[in-house]
């Protein structure tokens, strides 16, 4: 795995999950073992879809 891939999953889910409500969140990374090697799964306690962002900047997933 390149690196600093997961940092940009975690700041990913942090900017466009749980920032946005007043009260925060919780944001997960777990990762398990699989047949040919690992994945991992970055969650946030947002409900919902985000709300779309226009920021044609934005390529960090587009990347991933």
């Amino acid at each position: 795995m390149p690196s600093l891939i997961l940092q940009t999953l975690v700041e990913n889910s942090i900017k466009h999950g749980i920032a946005r409500p007043e009260t925060g969140g919780e944001v997960s990374v777990n990762v398990k073992s699989v047949s040919l090697g690992f994945a991992i799964t970055v969650s946030n306690s947002a409900s919902g879809e985000a709300p779309a962002v226009n920021d044609a900047r934005g390529t960090g997933l587009k990347n991933t």
